[in-house]
This record gives C-alpha cells, sequence and structure tokens, in this order.
C-alpha cells in the first residue's frame, strides 16, 4: 500500500483493502492483467523486497524472494532504451547537462541491462548490440546504402550513428520545439486525483511540466495519429491535471508532434472512468481473488501474451477456470 501513502484523502475501501487493489492507472490492459498485476504480482513483489531488504531475514527466505521477483521481471531492450532516452532527454532539458555527458550516462544505463531469465539471452544481447552498439545509420537516420563496392561510396553515404543515438537527438529536438519557449522544465511527477463516480484514486505520471509525454519507437514508422494507448495515457493526465497534453514521439528517423483537442481528451477520460467503474463493480463483487479473475473475460489467444513471464500466463490460465 505504500504507494498510495502520497496520496491523501478518503480511506481506502475494505473491499478494496481485501483485494490489495489501491489504485487505478491509465486502463490500457485488459481486465484480467490490470488485476494480476495489482491484485497478484505488486502484494508478492512487495513482500518479497521486504525479505531481501531485511537484516534479519534467512538465507534460504531471501533466495525465495529473489526467485519471485525474478519470476515477474517483464523489462526488454526497447523497454530499457525508451528509460535510457528520457534519461538523456531529461539531463539535457531539465539539469542543463551537455549533449556528450548527457548521452555517455544515458547509454550505460541502457548497456546495464540484464534479460528476463526466461528471455532468450543471446537475442536480447544481440538486440542490444543492434541498438547501441552497431553503427548502421546516415545522420538522416537511413540505412547504409549497399554500393558495388566502397570507391563509390561518399561520406554522406557512410554509416556514423546507432539507433539509440539517433532516437535521443530525434526525441529532445522534439521535446524542445514543444517547450522553447518555457525558462524551467520540470520533469516526471506523481499525480493522483479521485475522479468523480470512482471511490479509488487515479495515478498518473506525466513525463514533462504535467502536460508533455515522451514515446519512442524501435520498429515501424511514427503514426500520423496518436496511438490509441497513448491516447488512453494522456487523457488520463488532462483528467487529472485540467491541461491540454502534448505528446512527442521519436524514432530514428525523426520524431512527430501529436497536439489533442480538449473535447477529444474529455471524452477519452470520461470512457477510462467508464472503464474503471465497471473494474471497481467487478472488485466489489468479488468473494475472493479467485473469484475476481472467474468474472473476467480473458483471452489466452491475445498477441499481448507472448509478451508475459510464463508465470503470469501459467497463474492466471489457472485464476481463471
Amino acid at each position: 500500500m505504500s504507494e498510495f501513502n502520497s496520496f491523501n484523502d478518503n480511506a481506502i475501501p475494505q473491499w478494496a483493502e481485501n483485494l490489495n487493489y489501491y489504485h487505478h492507472s491509465a486502463p490500457h490492459q485488459p481486465d484480467v492483467l490490470a488485476f494480476y498485476n495489482k491484485v497478484v504480482a505488486r502484494p508478492r513483489q512487495t513482500k518479497a523486497k521486504l525479505i531481501l531488504n531485511s537484516a534479519t531475514s534467512k538465507e534460504h527466505d531471501k533466495i525465495a524472494a529473489k526467485k519471485v521477483i525474478e519470476s515477474l521481471e517483464n523489462n526488454s531492450v526497447k523497454m530499457m532504451c525508451g528509460v535510457g532516452v528520457q534519461q538523456f532527454c531529461d539531463l539535457i532539458l531539465i539539469h542543463d547537462d551537455t549533449y556528450t555527458n548527457a548521452y555517455r550516462h544515458a547509454l550505460a544505463s541502457v548497456q546495464s541491462y540484464t534479460p528476463p531469465h526466461w528471455k532468450d539471452k543471446k537475442k536480447e544481447a544481440e538486440e542490444l548490440a543492434r541498438t547501441t552498439e552497431d553503427i548502421l545509420y546516415l545522420e538522416n537516420g537511413k540505412p547504409e546504402p549497399k554500393l558495388k563496392n566502397d570507391f563509390e561510396r561518399s561520406d554522406k553515404q557512410t554509416a556514423t550513428k546507432t539507433e539509440f543515438e539517433l532516437v535521443c537527438a530525434n526525441a529532445v529536438a522534439g521535446l524542445q520545439e514543444v517547450t522553447e519557449n518555457i525558462d524551467t522544465i520540470t520533469g516526471e511527477v506523481s499525480l493522483w486525483k479521485t475522479f468523480e463516480g470512482l471511490d479509488l484514486p487515479y495515478n498518473g505520471r506525466p513525463d514533462y511540466l504535467q502536460s508533455v509525454e515522451l514515446k519512442t519507437k524501435w520498429s515501424g514508422s511514427l503514426p500520423k495519429i496518436a496511438q490509441e494507448n497513448w491516447l488512453i495515457q494522456v487523457a488520463g493526465y488532462w483528467g487529472l491535471t485540467g491541461i491540454n497534453q502534448t505528446l512527442v514521439a521519436a524514432n530514428r528517423l525523426g520524431y512527430r508532434v501529436y497536439t489533442f483537442e480538449i473535447e477529444q481528451l474529455k471524452e477519452v477520460c470520461n470512457q477510462n472512468i467508464s472503464v474503471l467503474k465497471r473494474r471497481e463493480e467487478l472488485l466489489k463483487q468479488s468473494k475472493n481473488v479467485k473469484h475476481l479473475f472467474r468474472q473476467c473475460n480473458a483471452d489466452f489467444n491475445d498477441w499481448l501474451w507472448k509478451f508475459q513471464p510464463p508465470i503470469i500466463t501459467q497463474e492466471l490460465y489457472q485464476l481463471c477456470q
């Protein structure tokens, strides 16, 4: 319940306390996965961390606790690179660091990535190297052209950049564009609010100025309009702050700025609240954890399960029976 301590409002209802579900987040996951993360995984992770950090814990308990944490890890090269790009941008925009220093710090952070035990370590290492070490791209982000021989190659046709470096540069350029008239830029902050019609608080963490969100893409082109999951997220931020939102998305080829109409954000925010109301009703009706998951319509053929730790899929399949 530690995450809720930063939000001082009404006491958590008993039905939520019974199921360890203390607050809402952006509803871009299906009910069954959102419930698992909050009702099952988070309490388990919290308990394991307490055991690991306790000086009185026995060694065999610490070994078991470490296995619990490792079994639920769901990091990836793309996720780690996205975090690294934001670290790079934070250092430049908020801390006024140099480009060289910021990039060195961000790169070191990304290259410290250790894959979850359930992933193919060789494939993860290859992807990490391809993204952060392999010099494959020109200044404009395009791949080095294939020529008949190197005598035909000019300096402009010689790769000088990694994908990670290009995305970093494009992300900070996009953010500088949308914040150019702002003297002091603030970074990520945790915001809390209980929306009308909900019993539990909603938590969101906008990246900059409570109104600017950063996204990175590591494959494919940038979409012409904001992806649905992006819109769900920024609509929640609008609901928390009442401030119009801007989103910057960057890939190796450039960046795109997405702006939104207030009515659009309001409509999606109301849709979010409707989803969360339904979730609260499911929680209220549930006698226990098993009963909660039996009420969920889980589609285990959905592509998203390919990206979840095996233990989650296995446990959910049993819980939903």
